[in-house]
């Protein structure tokens, strides 16, 4: 559990203290998820507009959500560069092959919660991490930079970044329409991708997990702390 992952870091504490590290998210879940692992950052939003990326530009899902955790890690590092790490992340709710974002409104999440009852569905979150760079001065840009070119930031330069993905899959039980629409009543599905968050009133319509749960809510934390242990410190699990 999350005690895990805390053992994971608590040895590198001292060592990040000394870095400036930004989250490029104003997400309330993911400064939680965080917090969790005492990590001291400041919240900021990278500006990126990430409508501006269109699907189709990009080879599946997974690639989509990297592209858009990347344009807004290089994006807040743009506008904050003095940072020594800043961390973007992006999360879709994907069903039958199709993104779901967030609801556009009320009509939009009940079909949402309808098309997602009983089955089950991915949720994907991408993760980009620009890090000061290693001596050896690798610096490696994502196979996917040819299709985003135009959104990099002005005066871009390539960073030292990890960029990765983590999938986890949700399975709902059988809703009836009277709950569905008591839960779009709540308003707990909005400006949530796929119209749920786990950790809210749709947990309870959760049959079954598989992956990290703490991807669900936006950001698979233990997979981080094993890329900031291996990049900055080269240590591994």
């Amino acid at each position: 559990g999350d005690r895990t992952v805390y053992n994971m870091i608590y040895d590198l504490i001292p060592s990040l203290a000394s870095l400036k590290v930004y989250l490029a998210s104003t997400s309330p879940r993911r400064r939680d998820i965080l917090n969790q692992i005492g990590l001291d950052f400041c919240v900021v939003d990278s500006g990126f507009d990430e409508s501006l990326i269109g699907h189709d530009r990009l080879s599946s899902p997974a690639e989509y959500v990297q592209a858009s955790a990347y344009l807004k890690a290089v994006s807040g590092k743009a506008l904050f560069p003095d940072a020594d790490v800043v961390i973007g992340a992006d999360t879709v709710v994907v069903f039958d092959g199709q993104i779901l974002e967030k609801p556009k409104d009320d009509a939009d999440g009940y079909e949402m919660i309808r098309k997602l009852s009983g089955s089950t569905n991915t949720v994907y979150t991408g993760v980009s991490v620009i890090f000061p760079c290693p001596n050896d001065d690798r610096v490696q840009n994502p196979e996917f930079i040819g299709r985003i070119m135009d959104l990099l930031p002005d005066g871009f330069c390539p960073r030292f970044n990890r960029t990765w993905v983590s999938s986890t899959d949700v399975t709902f039980g059988e809703l009836d329409d009277d709950l569905i629409r008591a839960y779009i009543k709540t308003g707990d599905h909005r400006d949530k991708a796929g119209s749920y968050g786990i950790q809210g009133f749709a947990g309870t319509f959760v049959s079954g997990i598989n992956g990290c749960h703490l991807n669900v809510m936006g950001f698979p934390l233990s997979e981080f702390v094993k890329h900031l242990r291996s990049v900055l410190f080269n240590k591994h699990q």
